[in-house]
């Protein structure tokens, strides 16, 4: 895969009880764009664990931070 079709990427379809990765490291990291590279799309199933600290937050369908979220 070339530099140019990962800086590129397309338009992708979750398929239901699904989930898309997005590694931190956007430009080298082996997340669900690459299918056969990387874990292509997690089933629910699929995903253990409890989130222990929220990064961001915005409000659904909105670009309004949720500050008061952030780090908690």
């Amino acid at each position: 895969m070339f530099i140019s079709e990962i800086n590129n990427t397309k338009e992708y379809k979750i398929p239901e009880n699904h989930y898309f990765f997005l590694g931190d490291n956007r430009d080298n990291s082996l997340d669900s764009r690459f299918e056969d590279l990387g874990p292509g799309f997690v089933h629910y199933d699929n995903i253990v664990g409890k989130a222990e600290i929220i990064l961001f937050s915005k409000k659904q369908n909105s670009l309004k931070i949720r500050f008061s979220r952030i780090f908690n």
